[in-house]
């Protein structure tokens, strides 16, 4: 059985009061924290700092190689073991995510901060 598993975008902007979802990213097989977690964090590590930045054009590098794996969705998908957020900030990037403590309920969950990107 694969584990699967979604990825929230988020940007907050200057004046924001909370981050705005922009984005959910489905990804079928190596969901967890070694396999989906280190191929994030290495991509945010190896972006430049202005592609980093920029939300849209970080999320379109995951989706354009039909090979990665990286779907773009609607929603939380039902059946997901893991849950990733990249919030985009102004002046840092932040990586997290949560294991699903309830089948069935993708919000459900302690988040974990992988990395800070700065």
């Amino acid at each position: 059985m694969s584990t699967r598993c979604n990825i929230i975008c988020k940007i907050k902007r200057e004046g924001d009061k909370k981050p705005q979802q922009f984005a959910v990213l489905y990804h079928h097989c190596d969901g967890y924290p070694d396999g989906v977690g280190y191929d994030m964090k290495e991509r945010l590590e190896s972006a430049s700092d202005i592609k980093r930045r920029h939300a849209g054009s970080f999320i379109n590098s995951m989706v354009k190689d039909p090979m990665d794996d990286y779907e773009i969705t609607t929603d939380l998908h039902w059946d997901v073991e893991y849950v990733y957020t990249i919030l985009f900030e102004p002046d840092k990037v932040t990586l997290s995510y949560h294991e699903v403590e309830d089948f069935g309920h993708p919000e459900t969950g302690k988040e974990i901060i992988i990395k800070v990107f700065e």
